[in-house]
């Protein structure tokens, strides 16, 4: 500490301030300090059984810091393992980002790959309003839409190459409907890909670092009346969506991406 500068060694200061690597935590760390702030209603919680309704705007601003990482493990890791994806990404096309938030995976796609068309649905009003400004400053709005819809609305007219679901899925109303009409809309050869962090299931991993801070993300989704999911919860959505299986991606972060690719 020198001063008001305080300077860090590079392990740590990739754990907690380099937004563009998967080992990025800068982003938790921010959503659970503001999570807690609505702790104060938890002993309620618990002796009701009645979830927190809703949430203050501050907290899916917050919620967007962890994205960040998400976004990093995507293209760091993700895209590593789709070869296929990127060469028809770069060649252009339509995505869409279901429950997009904040809007910051689309301008990163955006700048990645100069020919796609891009649109994102939210159903939130001050999410919507910060994807939009966030577009408008990156001056991609000539290639990002934003669309506001009801969370029970998970597609847009047309055909998609890419259907995207960033840590989404599993707080929709209706997992299998949302997998069902993604697919639908799905151009052939086209990629429906989740990426998700889930809730493990082995008691051993679940005493780790990363099983504990998940355990913590999973409490507060909890408080909402919703939660983290294990791996067969996912699986059976898609069964239940009756698609076929995904191919299942362990990712280096902890992250798991679910990919399902349309036959041409």
């Amino acid at each position: 500490m020198d001063g008001v500068t305080l300077s860090v060694d590079p392990e740590t200061a990739a754990v907690l301030l380099d937004e563009h690597r998967p080992e990025f935590l800068g982003g938790q760390f921010a959503h659970s300090v503001v999570a807690t702030l609505d702790w104060d209603r938890m002993t309620e919680f618990f002796r009701t059984g009645f979830p927190l309704p809703s949430r203050p705007d501050r907290y899916r601003a917050a919620i967007e810091q962890v994205t960040r990482q998400d976004i990093a493990v995507f293209f760091t890791e993700g895209l590593a393992a789709l070869p296929n994806l990127v060469a028809r990404l770069l060649a252009g096309g339509r995505v869409l980002d279901v429950h997009c938030g904040g809007g910051r995976w689309l301008v990163a796609m955006a700048q990645r790959f100069g020919k796609l068309e891009l649109v994102g649905i939210e159903a939130e009003a001050d999410s919507i309003a910060r994807a939009r400004a966030l577009i408008d400053e990156t001056g991609l709005a000539g290639r990002i839409r934003i669309d506001h819809v009801a969370r029970t609305e998970v597609t847009r007219p047309g055909r998609f190459d890419l259907i995207y679901y960033q840590y989404a899925l599993h707080a929709l109303p209706d997992p299998p409907a949302s997998l069902r009409a993604s697919w639908d809309v799905l151009d052939a050869g086209g990629s429906l890909i989740v990426l998700d962090w889930l809730l493990p299931t082995d008691p051993e991993e679940m005493r780790t670092i990363h099983g504990e801070l998940i355990a913590g993300v999973h409490l507060d989704e909890v408080f909402m009346g919703g939660g983290l999911k294990d791996l067969g919860t996912f699986l059976r959505w898609f069964s239940d969506a009756g698609l076929p299986a995904p191919e299942v991606i362990e990712l280096p972060s902890g992250a798991t991406l679910f990919v399902l690719v349309r036959p041409a």
